[in-house]
């Protein structure tokens, strides 16, 4: 049986919110990677390889990371048992 997004309960909504705005962060990321993989800089240099489109690929990826975990630890009752017990 298929329900419409606004019947959905709050928890539902957030949820699929949530994995829509994961799916197109990945796909940003996988886009702005790509050319990372023919770089020079980091090509010659695997480990400490350092360019400015890196350091932006990691920016974006970490400044996305942080506040969703923020958010889904707020709103998820699991969650909030788990930072009482280990907190962040």
């Amino acid at each position: 049986m298929l329900v419409s997004y606004g019947a959905c309960l709050y928890a539902v909504r957030l949820n699929w919110n949530m994995r829509l705005v994961s799916v197109v962060h990945a796909v940003v990321i996988v886009i702005l990677s790509f050319p990372l993989v023919f770089d020079p800089v980091l090509e010659a240099d695997h480990i400490f390889g350092v360019t400015p489109a890196a350091i932006n690929v990691i920016q974006i990826a970490t400044g996305y990371t942080v506040p969703l975990h923020m958010l889904y630890r707020d709103h998820s009752p699991a969650a909030r048992v788990s930072y009482v017990l280990y907190p962040l």
